[in-house]
């Protein structure tokens, strides 16, 4: 029984994620969404703005360095599969609720 009770939270985690990691990718790739709207504004506001573009990579990438160093690299890894996990479930619930993605 115990065997069954994790396979069925294993298989539900992995289509919430898979769910999660789908709508987002649809949405970031689509016509007019995420990834044109940030290439659009990010493109002006890195010519207008280059030392806060460059300072601001330059600080996500340290955090990014520093975050996966140690027991807060397991516990950053938890913290992104349970957001993936609830972003699919959001767009599970917006495709059953309004049909579309």
């Amino acid at each position: 029984m115990k065997t069954l009770w994790h396979t069925l939270v294993a298989c539900c985690t992995a289509l919430l994620a898979f769910a999660g990691f789908a709508g987002l990718a649809y949405r970031t790739f689509d016509d007019g969404g995420w990834m044109a709207t940030l290439a659009e504004r990010g493109a002006l506001y890195g010519l207008a703005h280059p030392y806060a573009t460059t300072l601001g990579g330059f600080l996500a990438l340290g955090l990014f360095v520093t975050l996966r160093r140690g027991a807060a690299c397991e516990r950053v890894s938890f913290v992104l599969v349970y957001a993936l996990m609830a972003t699919g479930a959001y767009f599970i619930g917006h495709l059953l609720l309004y049909g579309v993605p």
